[in-house]
C-alpha cells in the first residue's frame, strides 16, 4: 500500500498517527504548544507523556489551566511493548467515556540501550496504527534526533503515515514516503523464534480442569517461582482453550528452563496462524476472537508464534 493511501485509510477509520523529529528543546516546545492549545480549544482530552524533564519544557510552553493537560512518565508507561498498548488503550477508553469527543496524544519513547529494545519500541510504533484504528484519536510521536540513531530515525518514518518536519505550522504535516504496511512492518521486526530441544513433554489430557492441575504440579516441580507460576497458568490456559476451540483437541506441551526464564510451549495440528500481529491488539466489545492470545501476551514477558512442524501453531510462553 502506498504511504498517501495508508494515511487516507487511517483518518478515515479515525486514528492520525503522525511523526515529529526535532533537535533541539526550543522545536519540541514550538511545535508541542500550538499542537496542545488547538486541542484544548476543540475541547479534545489532551495527553502528554514524556520523561520529568521535558514534562516541564512542555508545561513552561503551553499556557493552560492546571491539569488541563494529563501528563504521564514516559518511564512508567513505556515498560514493554504489550504493556504500553494496554495502558494507552484503557487511557483513550475512559477519556472516551467520560465526554471526550476524541484525544490528542504526544508522546515520546525513553531512550534504549540495545538495537533489540529500539526493535520492539519500532514494532510498537508500527501496531499503534491498528490499535487505534478504531478510536477518534491523534498522536503525535516526536523523536529527539540528538538522542536517537539514524536506524531508528529511518524505521520511526517507517511505521508513522505522516510526518511534520516544520513544526505545527505545517499544515498538518506530510506523508512519508517511507511508511510501510503495518503487518509488514511487525512480521519484519519480530525476531525468529528459536529452537528449543531441552525442552521436556508433559502429557495432558482434553479435560480443562486435568490439564490445569498437571501443569500446576510441573511448575511446583520445576521450582517456578509462585507468581510466575500462576501467570504462566493463565497464560497457558487460554492457549490450551484456544487449541481446544480452534484446533480440535489438547495441545502437546513441552516445559522447561532456558536461560533463567521458565517456558510452557503448547503445540496444535490445526491450521495455523499467520498474523504477526495476533494477541497485541485489544479485543474489542462483541469481537472475542483474539482475546485469549492477548491476555496470554499481557501475562507473559515473552510470547512466541512459531509453525507447528507437520502444521498447525505453536505458541511458546515465557516467564
Amino acid at each position: 500500500m502506498s504511504a498517501p493511501a495508508a494515511a487516507m485509510r487511517a483518518a478515515q477509520d479515525g486514528c492520525r498517527h503522525e511523526l515529529f523529529p526535532y533537535d533541539a528543546d526550543a522545536a519540541l516546545a514550538g511545535f508541542a504548544a500550538p499542537y496542545l492549545g488547538e486541542g484544548l480549544d476543540q475541547g479534545e482530552a489532551v495527553v502528554a507523556v514524556y520523561v520529568s524533564d521535558k514534562q516541564s519544557l512542555l508545561r513552561d510552553a503551553v499556557a493552560s489551566p492546571p491539569d488541563a493537560i494529563t501528563f504521564e512518565d514516559a518511564e512508567e508507561v513505556y515498560t514493554r511493548p504489550e504493556a504500553a498498548v494496554r495502558r494507552y488503550d484503557a487511557t483513550i477508553r475512559r477519556l472516551l467515556r467520560e465526554g471526550a469527543p476524541s484525544v490528542r496524544v504526544i508522546g515520546e519513547l525513553p531512550i534504549c540501550e540495545t538495537q533489540q529494545q529500539w526493535d520492539s519500541w519500532m514494532l510498537y510504533e508500527a501496531l499503534l496504527n491498528r490499535v487505534f484504528a478504531h478510536f477518534p484519536v491523534r498522536v503525535v510521536c516526536t523523536v529527539d534526533e540528538r538522542l536517537v540513531p539514524e536506524a531508528v530515525l529511518h524505521a520511526s518514518r517507517q511505521t508513522h503515515p505522516r510526518i511534520h518536519h516544520g513544526g505545527w505550522s505545517d499544515g498538518g504535516g506530510q506523508d512519508s514516503p517511507h511508511y510501510h504496511d503495518p503487518v509488514e512492518m511487525v512480521r519484519a521486526l519480530t525476531p525468529e523464534p528459536p529452537q528449543l530441544p531441552g525442552l521436556r513433554k508433559v502429557r495432558v489430557s482434553a479435560d480443562a480442569r486435568d490439564f490445569r492441575r498437571r501443569l500446576a504440579d510441573e511448575f511446583e516441580l520445576a521450582g517456578v517461582p509462585a507468581d510466575q507460576g500462576d501467570r504462566l497458568l493463565l497464560a497457558a490456559s487460554e492457549i490450551y482453550a484456544n487449541a481446544v476451540r480452534h484446533a480440535g483437541g489438547a495441545p502437546g506441551v513441552r516445559v522447561g528452563w532456558v536461560d533463567g526464564h521458565f517456558v510452557c510451549e503448547l503445540s496444535d495440528h490445526g491450521e495455523g496462524l499467520d498474523d504477526p500481529m495476533a494477541g497485541y491488539v485489544p479485543p474489542r466489545a462483541g469481537a472475542p476472537d483474539g482475546a485469549g492470545l492477548w491476555v496470554a501476551r499481557q501475562l507473559a514477558s515473552r510470547l512466541e508464534l512459531l509453525a507447528t512442524p507437520g502444521g498447525g501453531l505453536t505458541t511458546r510462553v515465557w516467564v
